[in-house]
């Protein structure tokens, strides 16, 4: 089962992706960094350095100088065991990534972290393309007996230095 509310190249409800924009998913700030106007989250058309994913769209988080941000969206686990499987991979300076399950019902609640990684960078610090590289990440999600209700699927990105400290997202899916 590929869920609908998943990010995905395919058409969303509210139309191709282009025109959906970032919803069903939410942001979340918990630090702005040094410079004004970030952490930033966009939908990019297709990533630098990727020439087999061009016209391809994907989450964008830009996190320089201290910025802290995620990518969150509420989902309800099916009653059974299921694979949460997504493509990752940075730019230029590190990007430190937390995949994380929050409950729902309490969000004030420790999260559940799955994994936290560096992804690899893409590019040198000049723009210029150094690696092809994309991890693809999967993770086992047994659902709680009896069944808690929905929770929330966080991508938390920060980093500390200042080029082209982004973290790309793409092929979100739980089957």
């Amino acid at each position: 089962m590929s869920c609908e509310w998943l990010f995905r190249e395919r058409a969303s409800p509210n139309g191709p992706l282009e025109r959906a924009g970032m919803s069903p998913w939410t942001t979340h700030v918990f630090a702005t960094g040094n410079f004004s106007g970030f952490p930033k989250f966009t939908i990019q058309p297709e990533p630098a350095c990727l020439p087999n994913r061009l016209a391809n769209p994907y989450f964008q988080i830009d996190v320089p100088g201290g910025a802290n941000g995620a990518l969150e969206q509420q989902i309800q686990l099916p009653a059974r065991t299921t694979i949460l499987s997504f493509l990752v991979w940075g730019a230029a300076d590190p990007v430190t990534v937390t995949v994380s399950l929050i409950d729902a019902a309490d969000p004030m609640q420790l999260e559940e972290v799955l994994e936290t990684f560096t992804p690899p960078p893409l590019q040198a610090s000049n723009g210029s393309c150094i690696s092809t590289e994309i991890l693809m990440k999967a993770y086992q999600l047994e659902t709680p007996t009896p069944s808690t209700g929905p929770i929330i699927l966080r991508f938390r990105a920060s980093a500390s230095g200042t080029n082209g400290t982004i973290v790309g997202i793409d092929d979100v899916a739980i089957n």
